[in-house]
């Protein structure tokens, strides 16, 4: 637990690390309540993962509540982006986003990781049919049940450890052939058929970090657009459009030059911290680095709207050159 008004230690990599590690337990919403934002308040300790706006747990979905500081962008025909400001620990800004993609088939693949505020459900009411709602890594997944209640007839793709937390929680669907679980990662040499570009006619791709990756990542191309959208594998810190709502500082300034792509601090905790097999992050990376994109849209941080490959092979050079 940290306090907001401690003083910010000096060393950044002791921050990545106590930043990015896995959160040790979590609270999910049950089917029967919703979350509402209240005003924020003056508190002196905040929780692992406190979004900006604090969260009250409402019974029964009564009552109607404001949005948060949610900013909403189209980047094309085919992509938007819901960007709201987050903080780890309540102290280190990263920003926290979701992306949708409409797919040629008119309908919609989410990568759902905020709350499902009513501006959000508004915009993806007029984007299509949501049919894939994805949980990008194990540690993404505090709003996925929202989402999965506004649409249930939504395929889910989990990592194991989400699948498993749902199961002991009673709230996969009865029909489990709608979920699909990923994790088995990437080997040398080794073909293994991807889900996403099975069930979405070859324009979503997918690249399994499994538990090679210490939150159990998984890597999205969506090839029409030459996107890559990812969760924690690469940040684009400081987080400007997650926060350009909010009255917060989106940026500690000994952090966040040092947290960018290809930066040293950010390949040594790729390398060093975040990687618990190094084959299988080798064979993974390699996958992602032989993709044809330029866009990369991270969770944490602003979008890289163009250099988005060289962005990639600078931060997994420790991987992609030996």
């Amino acid at each position: 637990m940290t306090s907001v008004n401690a003083p910010a230690p000096e060393n950044p990599e002791l921050i990545v690390r106590t930043a990015l590690l896995p959160a040790l337990s979590r609270r999910l919403i049950t089917a029967n309540e919703v979350m509402r934002p209240s005003a924020p308040r003056r508190t002196r300790w905040k929780p692992l993962h406190t979004p900006e706006v604090s969260y009250e747990i409402l019974l029964d979905g009564a009552g109607s509540y404001p949005d948060p500081s949610d900013s909403i962008r189209k980047l094309d025909n085919s992509t938007t982006i819901f960007s709201v400001p987050f903080a780890r620990m309540g102290v280190v800004p990263f920003g926290g986003r979701s992306t949708a993609v409409k797919l040629q088939d008119g309908s919609v693949w989410l990568a759902a990781s905020h709350p499902l505020t009513p501006s959000t459900l508004q915009t993806l009411s007029e984007l299509g049919p949501i049919k894939h709602i994805v949980m990008l890594d194990a540690e993404h997944g505090m709003y996925t049940k929202q989402y999965h209640d506004a649409y249930p007839a939504a395929k889910l793709y989990f990592p194991a450890r989400g699948v498993d937390s749902w199961r002991k929680k009673g709230w996969l669907p009865a029909d489990e052939s709608q979920v699909f679980a990923y994790g088995a990662g990437c080997k040398p040499g080794e073909a293994v058929a991807d889900p996403f570009e099975a069930t979405t006619g070859g324009e979503i791709k997918s690249a399994d970090f499994g538990k090679a990756f210490i939150n159990e990542d998984i890597a999205f191309l969506h090839a029409p657009t030459r996107t890559l959208i990812e969760a924690d594998l690469l940040l684009n810190l400081p987080p400007k459009e997650q926060y350009e709502r909010s009255t917060k500082r989106s940026s500690l300034p000994f952090l966040s030059q040092h947290m960018q792509p290809g930066t040293h601090l950010h390949q040594r905790f790729i390398y060093s911290l975040a990687s618990k097999d190094k084959v299988g992050m080798k064979a993974a990376a390699e996958k992602v680095a032989a993709w044809d994109f330029d866009r990369i849209i991270p969770c944490h941080g602003d979008v890289i709207e163009t250099g988005g490959k060289k962005a990639w092979l600078d931060t997994y050079a420790w991987f992609l050159e030996q």
